[in-house]
């Protein structure tokens, strides 16, 4: 629990079996400089959360990517479509832009 601009807040940062004792002190750290600097930590912590549900999914941007440049630039747009989704959305396609996990890139 924690005070911003005089209203009382309530921050979470996982249950205890999920979460250890001290990543959740790592996270209460972040959160306390966050304070420090004058702004929200749960107003920081709710942005971020809805800036990764915005992100698209790889899936996304091969249907993009196919739509908006393929299909109008390349007579072999059909051959991009067979490699794309026979290769890459079956391992990647529900990952976020931006976020894929090393080991999905290693293991390949």
């Amino acid at each position: 629990m924690y005070r911003f601009k005089g209203k009382s807040r309530l921050i979470t940062f996982g249950n205890y079996p999920t979460i250890s004792i001290a990543k959740a002190l790592v996270k209460f750290e972040r959160a306390r400089q966050i304070l420090e600097n004058g702004d929200d930590p749960g107003l920081v912590k709710q942005t971020a959360k809805e800036d990764l549900l915005k992100t698209p999914t790889i899936t996304g941007l091969v249907e993009e990517y196919l739509d908006k440049w393929a299909k109008v630039r390349k007579r072999s747009w059909k051959e991009d479509h067979r490699i794309l989704y026979k290769d890459v959305v079956p391992v990647w396609g529900k990952e976020k832009h931006g976020i894929l996990p090393a080991e999905k890139l290693f293991s390949c």
